[in-house]
């Protein structure tokens, strides 16, 4: 099998294509980097700042993409301080009124480490009219192994449309019939 040339094209090959390549898994390790994706959910929902930190390696790397500048979300944050700091950004404008939903999550062992793609809707809570989905995207993670358990190495999000599909025009006819009515 070729080495693919890309980080978009490794995700794209199927598991039964790397089979070869994934060392055992088990399930408690599964269980532990889903529940540290859920962890981070909280830490940004609720503003737990150390909350958020635990769920990093110390040099860890957060890279955000395709969001409109006037978000005010920082693109690139390397650290805990940094990443603290993203965070309190983040929270500042949103004052707790946004929900990261996380699923599903694709979880592939990889060497010593790990590596997850999941989606994520953000929604903003509340009643009828004034609720919603205010953003989705998909998380890819590379994973590590630390002293203190699973954390995130590496994380980059980049909010839909993906950059494969950016200029396309969908011709599936439920997408364009939620097309024709979603806009004004």
């Amino acid at each position: 099998m070729s080495k693919p040339n890309s980080e978009r094209e490794r995700h794209r090959q199927s598991l039964h294509e790397r089979r070869a390549e994934i060392a055992p898994w088990n399930v408690s390790d599964q269980a532990e980097v889903r529940e540290l994706l859920t962890r981070y959910a909280y830490a940004i929902d609720f503003n737990e700042p150390e909350v958020l930190a635990s769920c990093f390696a110390a040099d860890a790397v957060v890279e955000v993409l395709g969001l409109p500048a006037e978000a005010g979300h920082a693109a690139k944050g390397h650290g805990h301080e940094q990443l603290i700091r993203m965070m309190a950004q983040g929270y500042a404008g949103n004052q707790g009124h946004s929900r990261h939903w996380v699923l599903p999550v694709l979880i592939e062992r990889e060497g010593d480490g790990a590596r997850a793609v999941t989606y994520l809707t953000v929604i903003r809570p509340g009643e009828y009219p004034a609720t919603g989905i205010l953003l989705t995207g998909v998380y890819r993670d590379r994973l590590t192994r630390t002293d203190d358990g699973w954390r995130i190495a590496h994380r980059t999000f980049h909010a839909d449309p993906q950059p494969e599909h950016a200029g396309r025009t969908p011709t599936d006819v439920l997408v364009d019939r939620f097309d024709r009515t979603a806009t004004p």
